[in-house]
C-alpha cells in the first residue's frame, strides 16, 4: 500500500472516530458522574466563559430561534453545541438537532484537502478563507478548517443542506 493511501485511510478512520465519539458523547447513558461529559443547558456567556478557559476557539452557528443550547465536553480539546428544540432536555439521545462540535485537530486543512479526494468527497470554500468538507455518503455532518487555526469544526444537522448552508455562508463562527 502507497504512502498516501495509508495516510488516506488513516485520516478516515479518524474522521469515523469523531463520528463515534460525538455518537457516544451526546447520547445519554444514564451516568453523570463525570461533570466533563455531562450535557448542560448554557447560555452565550458560558460558551465565551469556556473558550476563555480553554485558551481555545468554540465553534458555534450563532443564536438559532427556538432553541436552547446544550454544551458538552467530553474531554479535553472537544466541546459539542446542540440547538434543542421542542422542549427536549440535555443529553436527549436523539440525533434530531443541530450540533457543532470543535476538536483540536493539528493541520486540519491538509487533512480535509486529503479527504475530499476520496471517493465521495467533497470540498467547498467557505467565507473566511477556510475549506470545507463533506462526503456524499453522509452528508448530515459538514467538517470546517481554518489555515493557522488547530482545530476541525463539525457541523451536524439532519438535514444536510442546512449543515451545508450553514457552512458554506459563514454562519459557523467562533464565540466571542
Amino acid at each position: 500500500m502507497s504512502q498516501g493511501n495509508m495516510r488516506l485511510g488513516t485520516l478516515l478512520v479518524i474522521v469515523a472516530l469523531i463520528g463515534v465519539g460525538a455518537w457516544l458523547v451526546l447520547r445519554d447513558d444514564g451516568d453523570s458522574s463525570d461533570s466533563s461529559v455531562a450535557a448542560s443547558i448554557a447560555t452565550e456567556d458560558t460558551l465565551r466563559t469556556r473558550a476563555a478557559e480553554d485558551g481555545a476557539p468554540i465553534y458555534w452557528a450563532g443564536p438559532q430561534a427556538g432553541t436552547e443550547l446544550e454544551l458538552s465536553v467530553p474531554e479535553d480539546g472537544r466541546t459539542y453545541i446542540r440547538y434543542l428544540t421542542g422542549g427536549a432536555e440535555p443529553g436527549d439521545p436523539r440525533p434530531d438537532f443541530l450540533t457543532v462540535g470543535t476538536y483540536e485537530f493539528a493541520e486540519p486543512v491538509p487533512a480535509l484537502e486529503e479527504l475530499s479526494e476520496s471517493g465521495g468527497g467533497v470540498q467547498r470554500s467557505v467565507p473566511g478563507g477556510g475549506i470545507a468538507y463533506f462526503n456524499r455518503e453522509a452528508p448530515e455532518s459538514v467538517y470546517l478548517a481554518y489555515p493557522g487555526i488547530e482545530v476541525q469544526i463539525e457541523v451536524y444537522d439532519p438535514d444536510p443542506e442546512r449543515a451545508k448552508n450553514l457552512v458554506t455562508s459563514g454562519q459557523i463562527v467562533p464565540v466571542s
